[in-house]
């Protein structure tokens, strides 16, 4: 992963899994966060470009919730929701910046795209 050594994937029995540094909240450096959302979609690419075939569904694991500060991951013609439609395969998003539990489908208009936050405690 490069400058982001903090994130990681790896693909066991057919699943893809992507750790992802995506931080919440207002970002303290636009260009930073530009990079890193720049570097993680370049990453997430090359793998689907490799792996291809060697899974069936993707889980992102990363701690904040989507919001605006995200639509430069999430959003547009190459962003993240843009290359899993590409793939077609079933996509699962956790994260825990709210730490309550709920799940939200076919968010960004791709029904195989499915976000649940996680409390920490016994609900998930």
């Amino acid at each position: 992963w490069g400058k982001l050594n903090e994130s990681f994937s790896f693909i066991h029995k057919k699943v893809l899994y992507l750790g992802l540094n995506i931080i919440g909240g207002r970002p303290a450096s636009n260009s930073e966060k530009s990079f890193r959302h720049s570097q993680h979609l370049e990453r997430i690419r090359t793998i689907m470009n490799d792996e291809l075939d060697d899974f069936k569904v993707v889980v992102l694991l990363g701690h904040a919730e989507p919001t605006a500060f995200h639509s430069d991951f999430f959003g547009g013609d190459s962003g993240f929701i843009s290359i899993m439609e590409e793939m077609g395969k079933p996509t699962i998003h956790f994260h825990g910046d709210w730490h309550a539990y709920y799940e939200r489908e076919a968010e960004y208009g791709f029904d195989n795209y499915m976000r649940i936050s996680l409390d920490g405690e016994s609900s998930a």
